[in-house]
């Protein structure tokens, strides 16, 4: 399938380095000068990339909790009446409201289920919807990076469930050979080393004590996975894709880079007599 190629935005976009001092870094106008530039069948693409915001939405949603972010494609005015409002969410998040307030649905659980075991579900539920409908994209690069992306999130949810004593099978999304390792394994490993490039990559990283830097380098991973993908793309929308998942980690980094924080954290003690407000600080950032 031939793409088009976006030659003066790829050569006019600013270089991303992930060590660099990105404290200035801007990722809602990074995104919407993307979203300006490309055409309608590349922009559901790039659109796709911020369907995890609409997830994080959705549960929000679902446990009551007064959070909302406005980074999703949906906006809040359409949570105000989801049954009403249905046909206005992508049709994956449509179908998992239609089936979880379906008067066909099953007995609403007892006093008796587990509060925490219920929402897992729900959330598992809702991530298997997700990562359906993402797999329909024709493009080779989201079709590689979610299957990466929900691969990776399955190992750590498995590796903290493991450390928990929980259940791993109950909280993997997916049904693949990984899965099954992973749900089924009694090794460290989970039998994978030496079987799985991603998990011959993990196993170092998660034997790092420190939580900071453990997270640091799974981003590394998730850049450089980035990285080798898009080696031979130059001016294509894989390579706009991949741009616009690699500013999203340095977004994430900028707000807790421990150089930030420190400054922040002095900031907020020399100012407490005012009315200094930390998260709003960082969002500044």
């Amino acid at each position: 399938m031939i793409q088009n190629q976006y030659y003066y935005l790829v050569a006019g976009l600013p270089e991303l380095l992930f060590d660099a001092d990105n404290r200035k870094f801007d990722f809602v106008s990074v995104r919407g000068g993307l979203k300006q530039n490309l055409n309608d069948s590349d922009l559901e693409l790039l659109n796709s990339l911020s369907l995890h915001y609409d997830n994080e939405n959705v549960l929000s949603y679902i446990n009551n909790r007064n959070t909302f972010s406005e980074r999703a494609l949906v906006p809040k005015e359409v949570y105000e009446d989801v049954k009403a409002n249905l046909k206005l969410f992508p049709s994956y998040i449509g179908d998992f409201f239609d089936e979880l307030y379906s008067e066909k649905e099953e007995e609403k659980p007892s006093r008796n289920d587990d509060e925490e075991e219920v929402q897992k579900s729900i959330e598992v539920s809702l991530y298997n919807r997700f990562y359906d409908y993402v797999a329909n994209y024709q493009n080779e690069f989201l079709q590689k990076w979610f299957r990466f992306d929900r691969q990776l999130r399955n190992i750590l949810a498995a590796t903290n469930a493991r450390k928990l004593g929980k259940d791993v099978a109950s909280i993997l999304v997916g049904n693949d050979t990984i899965n099954v390792a992973l749900s089924q394994s009694q090794a460290s490993d989970f039998g994978l080393r030496g079987e799985f490039l991603l998990m011959d990559k993990l196993m170092p990283i998660l034997e790092i004590s420190n939580l900071f830097e453990r997270e640091r380098k799974i981003d590394m991973l998730r850049w450089d996975f980035i990285d080798e993908g898009n080696t031979f793309n130059y001016f294509n929308v894989d390579k706009v894709l991949g741009y616009l998942v690699k500013a999203e980690i340095i977004d994430r980094w900028v707000k807790i880079d421990p150089a930030v924080g420190d400054a922040l954290l002095k900031r907020y003690f020399n100012d407490l007599k005012g009315t200094f407000d930390l998260n709003a600080a960082f969002e500044e950032q």
